[in-house]
């Protein structure tokens, strides 16, 4: 992982998802996975969220 990474409550709010549209989205394979940083965390790679937020976006 070459950027910074985000948790959970950075993330979502940038999303503008629900918690769980971002699970479901992550299994569809519309939302960049989740990275395990701990035994009880989880994290997403800051580049992929810009890089998914810019695709939302072309896709408008």
């Amino acid at each position: 992982m070459n950027s910074p990474t985000m948790n959970e409550i950075k993330s979502q709010p940038l999303a503008g998802k629900a918690r769980q549209t971002i699970y479901d989205n992550m299994k569809a394979g519309t939302f960049p996975k989740a990275v395990r940083i701990g035994p009880r965390s989880i994290a997403w790679d800051a580049g992929e969220i810009a890089e998914w937020q810019k695709k939302v976006r072309d896709e408008r």
